[in-house]
């Protein structure tokens, strides 16, 4: 299974297929949405606006958090206006965190700048990420196609991880080589096997589902998880399996946004921000074009990842799905 992102030891980002490819179709939809807008004569980079001027007033009573409209048609204008009002925007809700209020003042005068990774959150328990060598050998194990683990005499090369063996067919403990039950048997021990009397094996489905989650999204969103997986995340805390952040965003988010915006994580990232605010972008109105196709999905994420908080720190959130 290839991962979404890879970086080596450079801090080079290696793009994979899966990320390219589903970035391309994401580009492809913001576009087709922008040219539905426009022909109704409604900008979407103006969406920042109206969610913080209209959206967070009437659904939360939060008028603390203010954003400008775009000012001008021409894309080059609409880039160099709206990348500091996404960056306005997040500090502010900076300041709302820490304070319980946006001082106008006072963050007129800040002068400094923020990192995305840095950004706190209002909501406690939200991020789960790895924090054991032996969580991260269990994932290998389980989710690897370069364990060995998937590979028994009855099925041979039919699947490529020991996830999709076990999940899929009905495997006895007998049918693996000495060479792979030493693992087999440590994943026993950690609870993530479980071997009835016969000696045929299935998961442990709650954490199972954990680390299959994690495994996809280098992240468990913890209040999107029901009350067993919890209970069973609780455990694996406890055993300094996981540890436990709240932040705005993810990790995985700060990462993408950081390749789109800086080089504060990535030396080859597209680096939006500082070419575009430092006026050493491209001069070529198509690729300005698809500049701004990205930045608007980041400020999409902005307004999707604040309103998140709001509403999980609400009553409302009882509301939302959880994972099953």
């Amino acid at each position: 299974m290839e991962k979404v992102l890879k970086v080596d030891v450079v801090k080079n980002l290696k793009l994979g297929i899966a990320f390219i490819n589903k970035d391309n179709l994401y580009d492809c939809i913001i576009i087709n949405y922008y040219k539905f807008l426009q022909g109704h004569k409604i900008e979407l980079g103006n969406l920042l606006s109206w969610f913080c001027n209209v959206y967070l007033p009437s659904e939360f009573d939060v008028s603390d958090i203010r954003a400008n409209e775009l000012d001008g048609n021409k894309t080059i204008g609409k880039i160099r206006f709206l990348l500091p009002e996404i960056e306005s925007v997040v500090h502010q809700y900076l300041m709302y965190v820490k304070y319980g209020e946006v001082n106008r003042d006072l963050f007129e005068m800040e002068t400094g700048s923020f990192k995305f990774n840095d950004i706190p959150s209002k909501v406690n328990d939200k991020y789960a990420y790895a924090s054991s060598d032996d969580i991260k050998n269990e994932l290998y194990c389980l989710f690897s196609d370069q364990s060995g683990l998937s590979y028994i005499s009855r099925f041979k090369e039919q699947y490529d991880t020991l996830f999709k063996l076990i999940l899929t067919e009905k495997v006895n403990i007998s049918e693996f080589l000495p060479y792979q039950l030493n693992r087999i048997n440590w994943l026993m021990d950690r609870r993530t096997i479980i071997k009835d009397e016969q000696g045929w094996l299935s998961f442990n489905k709650n954490r199972v589902n954990l680390l299959a989650d994690y495994y996809s999204n280098d992240v468990i969103c913890i209040h999107y998880l029901n009350n067993q997986l919890k209970s069973e995340l609780d455990k694996m805390v406890l055993n300094g399996d996981f540890k436990i952040e709240s932040t705005l965003f993810s990790k995985p988010e700060c990462n993408y946004i950081n390749y789109y915006l800086n080089k504060t994580t990535y030396s080859n990232s597209l680096d939006l921000r500082n070419k575009y605010v430092h006026g050493k972008n491209t001069s070529t109105l198509e690729e300005q074009n698809r500049d701004y196709i990205k930045i608007l999905k980041i400020m999409l994420l902005v307004i999707v990842k604040i309103n998140e908080e709001f509403i999980l720190s609400s009553d409302i959130h009882e509301n939302y799905l959880v994972l099953d």
